[in-house]
């Protein structure tokens, strides 16, 4: 069983590969986003419910 030995396959397991990490990359900026909004309107929501309870 031959797989490093042609060009093609380590060009394709390249590409696929640059795919991969593409996909990752754009779903862990999608959810660090998510987060960081939801953290920050967390932190509004404390900070309102503080100035409310003075």
């Amino acid at each position: 069983m031959y797989f490093c030995s042609s060009g093609f396959d380590q060009k394709a397991l390249r590409k696929g590969l640059t795919k991969m990490s593409h996909m990752l990359n754009t779903y862990l900026t999608t959810l660090f986003r998510l987060w960081w909004k939801h953290y920050i309107s967390l932190l509004e929501f404390n900070f309102h419910n503080a100035r409310m309870s003075l």
